[in-house]
Protein backbone atom coordinates (compact mmCIF):
# COMPACT_ATOMS: atom_id res chain seq x y z
CA UNK A 1 0.00 0.00 0.00
CA UNK A 2 1.12 3.12 -0.84
CA UNK A 3 1.91 6.52 1.54
CA UNK A 4 -0.93 7.99 -0.13
CA UNK A 5 -3.29 5.17 0.18
CA UNK A 6 -2.42 4.78 3.80
CA UNK A 7 -3.00 7.99 4.47
CA UNK A 8 -6.82 7.98 2.73
CA UNK A 9 -7.56 4.72 4.54
CA UNK A 10 -6.79 6.20 7.98
CA UNK A 11 -8.97 9.38 7.22
CA UNK A 12 -11.96 7.26 6.21
CA UNK A 13 -10.69 4.99 9.25
CA UNK A 14 -11.31 8.61 11.66
CA UNK A 15 -14.70 9.32 9.77
CA UNK A 16 -16.12 5.98 10.44
CA UNK A 17 -14.97 6.84 13.82
CA UNK A 18 -16.00 10.74 14.43
CA UNK A 19 -19.33 9.85 12.97
CA UNK A 20 -20.73 6.24 12.87
CA UNK A 21 -18.99 3.53 15.38
CA UNK A 22 -17.34 3.22 18.40
CA UNK A 23 -14.00 1.56 18.50
CA UNK A 24 -15.63 -2.01 19.49
CA UNK A 25 -18.26 -1.54 16.18
CA UNK A 26 -14.65 -0.80 14.26
CA UNK A 27 -12.85 -3.59 15.65
CA UNK A 28 -15.89 -6.28 14.81
CA UNK A 29 -16.30 -4.80 11.41
CA UNK A 30 -12.85 -5.10 10.26
CA UNK A 31 -12.24 -8.64 12.03
CA UNK A 32 -11.66 -10.69 8.63
CA UNK A 33 -12.39 -8.33 5.96
CA UNK A 34 -10.26 -7.51 3.02
CA UNK A 35 -8.82 -3.94 3.85
CA UNK A 36 -9.95 -2.84 0.31
CA UNK A 37 -13.84 -3.92 0.75
CA UNK A 38 -14.29 -1.79 3.80
CA UNK A 39 -12.37 0.71 2.23
CA UNK A 40 -14.55 0.67 -0.62
CA UNK A 41 -18.13 0.35 1.50
CA UNK A 42 -17.16 2.59 4.15
CA UNK A 43 -15.98 5.41 1.27
CA UNK A 44 -19.84 4.62 -0.12
CA UNK A 45 -21.78 4.86 3.47
CA UNK A 46 -20.13 7.90 4.60
CA UNK A 47 -19.98 9.84 1.18
CA UNK A 48 -23.73 11.49 2.19
CA UNK A 49 -22.64 12.89 5.62
CA UNK A 50 -18.68 13.87 4.30
CA UNK A 51 -19.23 14.34 1.15
CA UNK A 52 -17.17 17.91 1.39
CA UNK A 53 -14.56 16.62 3.72
CA UNK A 54 -14.44 13.52 1.08
CA UNK A 55 -14.05 15.75 -1.50
CA UNK A 56 -11.54 17.96 0.38
CA UNK A 57 -9.51 14.69 0.96
CA UNK A 58 -9.19 13.78 -2.82
CA UNK A 59 -8.21 17.11 -3.63
CA UNK A 60 -11.38 17.81 -5.54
Amino acid sequence: MSKDSMWLWMKFLEILRLNFLDEKQLAYLFKGVDPFFVFLGSSVLSMKSNSSYIAELCGK
